[in-house]
């Protein structure tokens, strides 16, 4: 499944974890290859940097810092996971002052979601997101052609909720005696 609304995503995804990159020291340069958040590190052949509103002046959807990365032309913006997740989204803020553009996300499940977005203006966010329920995913790509810089901040990721094996036996113990009490109501 593919998102383009947070609030339908997170009600999807339930309880996940969240990353807005607050924990990380803003060096406001575009000069790493390589950022490690909590759960999972973001790479690119590409600069990276985490930066700080009050030098750099884009507005994060979460507290003050953000990543950017510069130029998507020929470049995959990579975030690999510490652990199995089947839900991602992530907040895109000032993508492409002024040209629309596609950003194409995918993962190691096979899931692909195309996004056309842009021009968003300074202060302005895009969501976008990919559940997968059936199959757990450690690695999400993010590609395309946009030669302008772009913002990422409230990243959201995690496992859905697996049923506990108490709740589907004493689901299957109900079903049981229901299918017993209606053959013994057919006799």
């Amino acid at each position: 499944m593919t998102f383009t609304d947070e609030s339908n995503f997170l009600t999807a995804a339930g309880g996940i974890a969240h990353e807005s990159f607050e924990g990380l020291t803003a060096t406001n340069t575009l000069s790493s290859d390589t950022v490690e958040a909590t759960d999972f590190d973001v790479s690119s052949t590409n600069a990276l940097g985490v930066y700080n509103t009050t030098t750099f002046g884009l507005h994060p959807t979460d507290g003050v810092n953000y990543l950017v990365h510069q130029n998507f032309a020929n470049e995959v913006l990579s975030f690999d996971f510490d652990f199995a997740i089947n839900a991602f989204g992530v907040d895109l803020i000032d993508f492409s002052d002024s040209i629309s553009s596609v950003l194409t996300f995918s993962n190691d499940a096979g899931d692909t979601l195309v996004a056309a977005a842009g021009p968003l203006a300074d202060g302005e966010e895009a969501f976008f997101g990919i559940i997968n329920t059936s199959f757990s995913f450690t690695h999400v790509e993010l590609s395309g052609s946009l030669t302008d810089g772009i913002g990422f901040d409230s990243v959201h990721y995690g496992g859905l909720p697996v049923p506990e094996p108490t709740t589907m036996l004493l689901l299957g113990t109900g079903l049981l005696g229901l299918a017993g009490a209606r053959r013994r109501m057919k006799k």
